[in-house]
């Protein structure tokens, strides 16, 4: 496994969830690589809305057609999203 780094970071629409599974499936095929992790925090005041970051290696490419690439799998499963800045290291 590479060195990751938080690669984007968002929420799902109010009453929206996806498992961790699927997140990682998904978030894999938009990256083209299975090196890849996900994670969900809903602590404190953001139980409703956990905010998902999701990690790659830091080789992985160009994020924004990767984050592009994602957004378009999430419309397809009908998930509305809102994507949160994440700087790369």
């Amino acid at each position: 496994m590479s060195h990751q780094a938080a690669a984007v970071r968002f929420t799902l629409g109010t009453g929206q969830s996806i498992g961790p599974a699927k997140l990682r499936e998904l978030w894999a095929r938009a990256c083209e690589t299975s090196d890849v992790a996900v994670e969900r925090n809903g602590e404190g005041y953001n139980r409703e809305r956990p905010v998902y970051t999701l990690f790659a290696p830091s080789t992985v490419g160009e994020i924004g057609k990767i984050e592009m690439r994602f957004r378009e799998l999430l419309n397809d499963l009908g998930l509305r999203a809102s994507f949160v800045s994440t700087s790369r290291s």
